[in-house]
């Protein structure tokens, strides 16, 4: 039996490892800005921070000035307070399983405009273009 429901939120109920890793090579880049970070920033996705700092220390034998994951951090929460992006919730279940999924995960204020099932379209998810039927033949 199922007794607790846990979502990742990075990357999963939010798409915030695009904008935290911007920020982390744009902080890396302003504080050692002979060294390019733009590989290895794409290497920490699902990391903490820190530990992905640790690594760039040994990897480019530097030290981080005290207190930078919260340098780090603060920009990230500035960047993504900034973003102003609409919500939407999209997945290859049904329908009614997506909005019973999004409710209880306290997402009750995304209207049902926003909210998308595999059901909805002919190319669901990974698809670019997850655009549901119903607007495509509108716009015919």
């Amino acid at each position: 039996m199922i007794d607790h429901l846990i979502c990742d939120c990075d990357g999963v109920l939010v798409d915030s490892e695009v904008v935290a890793d911007r920020v982390m090579l744009e902080v890396l880049t302003e504080t050692f800005p002979g060294i390019d970070f733009r590989s290895s920033v794409k290497t920490p996705f699902g990391q903490q921070t820190s530990r992905f700092l640790a690594s760039l220390e040994s990897q480019f034998g530097i030290v981080m000035p005290p207190d930078f994951v919260n340098t780090i951090e603060a920009r990230v929460l500035l960047e993504l307070a900034r973003c102003g992006l609409p919500v939407a919730v999209v997945s290859n279940s049904g329908m009614a399983r997506v909005r019973a999924s999004a409710r209880r995960a306290g997402f009750d204020d995304i209207d049902a405009g926003r909210v998308f099932s595999a059901q909805q379209g002919a190319c669901p998810k990974p698809y670019p273009r997850c655009v549901p039927l119903r607007r495509r033949n509108a716009r015919r």
